[in-house]
């Protein structure tokens, strides 16, 4: 699984100035605030809607833009002007936003906290204007049903129990579907990539059998 490169259709951003202004007296660490905003339930959500996931963070998206066909803010309400402009700009270009029972609406830390605030708001009523295409604000239990509207699974048919990782290679693709319960699963699947020269690999036995796909 380290050959070729990994594909996740879908990135989260972490929410780390929340995470940081949300820190008191005993509950002084980022990763203790994270469950407010990237839950199980949301993650779980995007898992059992058939996609893989990266995580992302201001800093990557004002660097390098969002590379993935559907970005998550999570419960964001503090994100920069300048991740918010380029997170604007893959919206522009046909990328797809959705944010999760809130969008953000302040800018973090104090120097010219005003002003950056009113460009975070402008950049978000324009983004999230009413009929926007690619741009939604849903419910934590929407996201499923958001994603795949967005667009079209990886993986059709997998149920809580059945986890997957999609590769890249050269020459193909590469699925590796686990059952990740304690108990025998039968589902019937369908991959997004699909040619028709396939094998199936049992890795117990290390064997590989032809397969249609279909």
């Amino acid at each position: 699984l380290r050959d070729g490169q990994s594909v996740a259709d879908v990135a989260i951003l972490i929410p780390t100035e929340d995470a940081f202004a949300g820190i008191r007296p005993g509950q002084a660490t980022v990763n203790g605030q994270m469950q407010r905003y990237i839950t199980g339930g949301l993650t779980a959500q995007v898992l059992d809607a058939g996609y893989s996931f990266d995580y992302v963070d201001d800093k990557s998206i004002e660097t390098l833009g969002v590379n993935h066909k559907v970005l998550i803010l999570p419960r964001v309400n503090r994100i920069s002007p300048e991740a918010y402009q380029r997170i604007a700009d893959y919206v522009a270009k046909g990328g797809k936003v959705i944010a999760v029972d809130r969008v953000p609406e302040t800018a973090p830390g104090f120097a010219n906290a005003a002003e950056k605030t009113a460009q975070v708001r402008a950049i978000g009523a324009k983004l999230f204007a009413s009929g926007s295409a690619n741009a939604r604000q849903v419910a934590e239990a929407g996201v499923g049903a958001a994603l795949r509207a967005a667009t079209a699974p990886d993986l059709v048919g997998a149920t809580p129990a059945i986890g997957f990782v999609h590769r890249k290679l050269p020459d193909g693709d590469l699925y590796f579907v686990a059952n990740t319960s304690a108990s025998p699963v039968e589902a019937k699947l369908s991959f997004r990539d699909q040619s028709r020269k396939a094998q199936w690999w049992d890795a117990v036995t290390g064997k590989a059998y032809a397969w249609t796909p279909g």
